[in-house]
Protein backbone atom coordinates (compact mmCIF):
# COMPACT_ATOMS: atom_id res chain seq x y z
CA UNK A 1 0.00 0.00 0.00
CA UNK A 2 1.14 3.33 -0.28
CA UNK A 3 0.36 6.63 1.57
CA UNK A 4 -1.21 9.40 -0.25
CA UNK A 5 1.88 11.29 -0.15
CA UNK A 6 3.79 8.52 -1.92
CA UNK A 7 1.37 8.82 -4.56
CA UNK A 8 1.01 12.30 -4.90
CA UNK A 9 5.24 12.07 -5.30
CA UNK A 10 5.35 8.99 -7.80
CA UNK A 11 2.91 10.45 -9.94
CA UNK A 12 3.35 14.40 -9.83
CA UNK A 13 0.26 15.81 -8.52
CA UNK A 14 -0.65 17.51 -5.42
CA UNK A 15 -2.29 15.25 -2.22
CA UNK A 16 -4.70 18.20 -2.37
CA UNK A 17 -6.25 16.68 -5.50
CA UNK A 18 -5.98 13.15 -4.52
CA UNK A 19 -8.32 14.21 -1.69
CA UNK A 20 -10.46 15.98 -3.89
CA UNK A 21 -10.87 13.33 -6.18
CA UNK A 22 -12.03 10.77 -3.02
CA UNK A 23 -14.67 13.85 -1.92
CA UNK A 24 -16.53 13.69 -5.19
CA UNK A 25 -16.23 10.30 -5.82
CA UNK A 26 -13.62 9.71 -8.47
CA UNK A 27 -10.82 7.77 -6.67
CA UNK A 28 -11.95 6.31 -3.24
CA UNK A 29 -8.54 5.38 -0.95
CA UNK A 30 -8.52 1.59 -0.49
CA UNK A 31 -8.22 2.01 3.17
CA UNK A 32 -8.65 5.27 5.43
CA UNK A 33 -7.34 4.53 8.84
CA UNK A 34 -7.41 6.49 12.50
CA UNK A 35 -9.36 9.12 13.67
CA UNK A 36 -6.93 11.11 11.21
CA UNK A 37 -8.23 9.81 8.13
CA UNK A 38 -4.94 8.82 6.99
CA UNK A 39 -5.68 7.59 3.15
CA UNK A 40 -3.61 4.56 1.95
CA UNK A 41 -3.97 3.55 -2.12
CA UNK A 42 -2.88 -0.30 -3.68
CA UNK A 43 -0.80 -0.90 -6.30
CA UNK A 44 -3.69 -0.93 -9.26
CA UNK A 45 -4.71 2.14 -8.30
CA UNK A 46 -2.08 3.84 -9.91
CA UNK A 47 -3.36 3.05 -12.87
CA UNK A 48 -6.50 4.74 -11.90
CA UNK A 49 -4.66 7.69 -10.91
CA UNK A 50 -2.75 8.16 -14.43
CA UNK A 51 -6.11 7.15 -16.25
CA UNK A 52 -8.18 10.50 -14.81
CA UNK A 53 -4.83 12.53 -15.42
CA UNK A 54 -4.43 11.51 -18.82
CA UNK A 55 -8.33 12.42 -19.42
CA UNK A 56 -8.00 15.48 -17.33
CA UNK A 57 -5.45 16.61 -19.31
CA UNK A 58 -7.58 16.28 -22.81
CA UNK A 59 -9.78 18.60 -21.50
CA UNK A 60 -12.64 16.54 -19.79
CA UNK A 61 -14.41 17.59 -16.96
CA UNK A 62 -14.48 15.88 -13.91
CA UNK A 63 -18.30 14.72 -14.03
CA UNK A 64 -17.58 13.54 -17.35
CA UNK A 65 -14.78 11.37 -15.95
CA UNK A 66 -16.81 10.50 -13.25
CA UNK A 67 -18.93 8.91 -15.77
CA UNK A 68 -16.35 7.10 -17.80
CA UNK A 69 -15.02 5.43 -14.71
CA UNK A 70 -18.01 4.39 -13.23
CA UNK A 71 -19.25 2.55 -16.38
CA UNK A 72 -17.75 0.51 -18.63
CA UNK A 73 -19.72 1.88 -21.40
CA UNK A 74 -17.60 1.94 -24.54
CA UNK A 75 -19.91 3.92 -26.68
CA UNK A 76 -20.51 6.49 -24.37
CA UNK A 77 -17.22 6.80 -24.41
CA UNK A 78 -16.20 7.24 -27.44
CA UNK A 79 -19.37 9.93 -27.76
CA UNK A 80 -17.86 12.00 -24.85
CA UNK A 81 -14.58 12.20 -27.02
CA UNK A 82 -15.79 12.97 -30.16
CA UNK A 83 -17.94 15.70 -28.55
CA UNK A 84 -14.61 17.00 -26.92
CA UNK A 85 -12.79 17.17 -30.09
CA UNK A 86 -15.29 18.95 -32.09
CA UNK A 87 -15.41 21.61 -28.96
CA UNK A 88 -11.30 22.06 -29.48
CA UNK A 89 -11.79 21.89 -33.09
CA UNK A 90 -13.31 25.41 -32.40
CA UNK A 91 -11.50 26.65 -30.30
CA UNK A 92 -7.95 25.69 -32.09
CA UNK A 93 -5.88 28.61 -30.85
CA UNK A 94 -6.35 28.55 -27.65
CA UNK A 95 -6.49 24.64 -27.08
CA UNK A 96 -3.95 23.44 -29.25
CA UNK A 97 -2.07 21.54 -26.74
CA UNK A 98 -5.45 19.98 -25.56
CA UNK A 99 -5.71 18.60 -29.14
CA UNK A 100 -2.23 17.22 -28.67
CA UNK A 101 -3.48 15.30 -25.90
CA UNK A 102 -6.59 14.16 -27.42
CA UNK A 103 -5.38 10.82 -28.72
CA UNK A 104 -7.26 9.27 -26.04
CA UNK A 105 -8.73 6.43 -28.58
CA UNK A 106 -5.60 5.06 -29.43
CA UNK A 107 -4.11 5.17 -26.56
CA UNK A 108 -7.00 3.46 -24.28
CA UNK A 109 -4.98 0.71 -23.40
CA UNK A 110 -2.14 2.62 -22.12
CA UNK A 111 -4.88 4.69 -19.89
CA UNK A 112 -6.13 1.64 -18.45
CA UNK A 113 -2.88 -0.71 -18.64
CA UNK A 114 -0.93 -1.35 -15.13
CA UNK A 115 2.29 1.07 -14.41
CA UNK A 116 5.35 -0.37 -16.14
CA UNK A 117 7.93 -1.90 -14.05
CA UNK A 118 11.53 -1.26 -14.38
CA UNK A 119 14.68 -2.53 -12.91
CA UNK A 120 16.46 0.36 -10.74
CA UNK A 121 19.62 -0.20 -8.47
CA UNK A 122 19.09 0.84 -4.72
CA UNK A 123 21.52 2.08 -2.91
CA UNK A 124 23.01 3.22 0.27
CA UNK A 125 25.11 6.32 0.26
CA UNK A 126 26.75 8.58 2.57
CA UNK A 127 26.55 12.12 1.97
CA UNK A 128 29.70 14.81 3.87
CA UNK A 129 28.26 17.64 5.17
CA UNK A 130 28.99 20.45 2.99
CA UNK A 131 28.50 24.28 2.27
CA UNK A 132 25.86 25.29 0.13
CA UNK A 133 24.28 28.28 -1.64
CA UNK A 134 20.44 28.18 -1.08
CA UNK A 135 17.62 29.69 -1.49
CA UNK A 136 13.73 28.66 0.12
CA UNK A 137 10.96 29.22 -2.13
CA UNK A 138 7.37 28.63 -2.94
CA UNK A 139 7.16 27.82 -6.43
CA UNK A 140 5.65 25.91 -9.60
CA UNK A 141 8.34 23.18 -10.24
CA UNK A 142 8.38 23.96 -14.08
CA UNK A 143 10.13 27.53 -12.89
CA UNK A 144 13.03 25.66 -11.26
CA UNK A 145 15.49 26.48 -13.86
CA UNK A 146 15.25 30.06 -13.44
CA UNK A 147 16.06 30.08 -9.31
CA UNK A 148 18.98 27.75 -10.39
CA UNK A 149 20.38 30.41 -13.05
CA UNK A 150 20.11 33.00 -10.60
CA UNK A 151 22.16 30.61 -7.98
CA UNK A 152 25.00 30.22 -10.35
CA UNK A 153 24.94 34.06 -11.35
CA UNK A 154 25.47 34.67 -7.63
CA UNK A 155 28.24 32.13 -7.70
CA UNK A 156 29.77 33.78 -10.62
CA UNK A 157 29.64 37.44 -9.01
CA UNK A 158 30.84 36.10 -5.46
CA UNK A 159 33.65 33.99 -6.89
CA UNK A 160 32.75 30.78 -5.35
CA UNK A 161 34.15 27.80 -6.39
CA UNK A 162 31.08 25.07 -7.08
CA UNK A 163 31.97 21.62 -6.56
CA UNK A 164 28.43 19.69 -7.58
CA UNK A 165 25.11 20.17 -9.51
CA UNK A 166 21.96 21.58 -8.01
CA UNK A 167 19.77 20.10 -5.57
CA UNK A 168 15.92 20.51 -4.85
CA UNK A 169 14.94 19.35 -1.05
CA UNK A 170 11.37 19.41 -0.55
CA UNK A 171 10.09 20.71 2.81
CA UNK A 172 7.12 19.53 2.82
CA UNK A 173 4.65 16.07 2.92
CA UNK A 174 1.93 17.68 1.28
CA UNK A 175 2.96 17.62 -2.28
CA UNK A 176 2.11 20.08 -4.77
CA UNK A 177 4.10 20.44 -8.20
CA UNK A 178 2.41 23.98 -9.14
CA UNK A 179 3.10 25.68 -5.01
CA UNK A 180 6.20 23.37 -3.93
CA UNK A 181 7.85 24.26 -0.78
CA UNK A 182 11.27 23.69 -1.47
CA UNK A 183 15.25 24.41 -0.66
CA UNK A 184 17.46 25.01 -3.80
CA UNK A 185 20.89 24.59 -3.52
CA UNK A 186 24.40 24.11 -4.71
CA UNK A 187 27.50 22.43 -3.50
CA UNK A 188 30.29 25.23 -3.10
CA UNK A 189 33.94 25.25 -1.52
CA UNK A 190 34.14 26.41 2.05
CA UNK A 191 37.62 27.81 1.04
CA UNK A 192 36.06 30.38 -1.52
CA UNK A 193 33.92 31.37 1.05
CA UNK A 194 35.04 34.12 3.14
CA UNK A 195 32.60 35.40 6.17
CA UNK A 196 30.84 31.95 6.99
CA UNK A 197 27.55 33.33 5.52
CA UNK A 198 26.25 30.22 3.94
CA UNK A 199 24.70 27.42 5.51
CA UNK A 200 25.85 23.86 6.55
CA UNK A 201 24.11 21.01 4.87
CA UNK A 202 23.72 18.07 7.00
CA UNK A 203 24.83 14.67 5.68
CA UNK A 204 24.46 11.56 6.69
CA UNK A 205 23.18 7.94 4.98
CA UNK A 206 20.70 8.10 2.14
CA UNK A 207 18.76 5.60 0.51
CA UNK A 208 19.45 6.42 -3.28
CA UNK A 209 18.11 5.61 -6.64
CA UNK A 210 19.18 7.18 -10.27
CA UNK A 211 16.19 7.85 -12.72
CA UNK A 212 18.49 8.57 -16.25
CA UNK A 213 15.75 10.93 -17.40
CA UNK A 214 12.89 12.77 -16.45
CA UNK A 215 10.40 10.34 -17.57
CA UNK A 216 12.18 7.74 -15.35
CA UNK A 217 11.36 9.91 -12.28
CA UNK A 218 7.71 8.59 -11.59
CA UNK A 219 9.04 4.39 -12.04
CA UNK A 220 11.97 5.71 -9.67
CA UNK A 221 10.01 7.45 -7.28
CA UNK A 222 7.91 4.12 -6.92
CA UNK A 223 10.37 1.61 -6.85
CA UNK A 224 12.55 3.38 -4.11
CA UNK A 225 9.46 3.73 -2.07
CA UNK A 226 8.93 0.32 -2.13
CA UNK A 227 12.42 -0.83 -1.42
CA UNK A 228 12.11 1.26 1.75
CA UNK A 229 8.59 -0.42 2.84
CA UNK A 230 9.53 -3.53 1.56
CA UNK A 231 13.02 -3.32 3.98
CA UNK A 232 11.30 -1.45 6.97
CA UNK A 233 13.64 1.62 7.00
CA UNK A 234 12.88 4.58 9.04
CA UNK A 235 13.48 7.14 6.56
CA UNK A 236 12.72 10.96 6.74
CA UNK A 237 9.83 11.98 4.50
CA UNK A 238 10.52 14.13 2.38
CA UNK A 239 13.01 13.38 -0.03
CA UNK A 240 15.86 15.26 -2.08
CA UNK A 241 16.99 15.37 -5.57
CA UNK A 242 20.43 16.18 -6.85
CA UNK A 243 20.61 16.83 -10.90
CA UNK A 244 23.58 15.97 -13.25
CA UNK A 245 23.86 16.06 -16.81
CA UNK A 246 24.76 13.37 -19.20
CA UNK A 247 24.43 13.32 -22.54
CA UNK A 248 22.47 16.52 -22.56
CA UNK A 249 19.91 15.19 -20.32
CA UNK A 250 19.37 15.43 -16.55
CA UNK A 251 19.96 12.48 -14.18
CA UNK A 252 17.93 12.84 -10.83
CA UNK A 253 19.38 10.60 -7.63
CA UNK A 254 16.67 10.44 -5.56
CA UNK A 255 17.48 10.41 -2.00
CA UNK A 256 15.77 9.84 1.24
CA UNK A 257 17.34 10.23 4.36
CA UNK A 258 17.79 7.36 6.92
CA UNK A 259 16.55 8.41 10.23
CA UNK A 260 19.08 7.47 13.53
Amino acid sequence: MYSIGQIAMILGISTRTLRYYDEIGILIPKYIKGENGYRFYEEWQIADVKKIMKLKNAGLSLEEIKEITEKADDRRFINIIENRAKIIEKQINELKEMMANLNILKEYKEIIGTVEKTNFTVKIVEIPENTVIEKNVIINLKEVGKVVGELYEEIAKKRLVPIGNHVIKYNNTEYDPENSDISIFIPIDSNSTKNNEYKNFNGGEYISVIANSISERELAYRHLIDWINANNINAELTPIERYSMKEGKFNIEILYKIKK
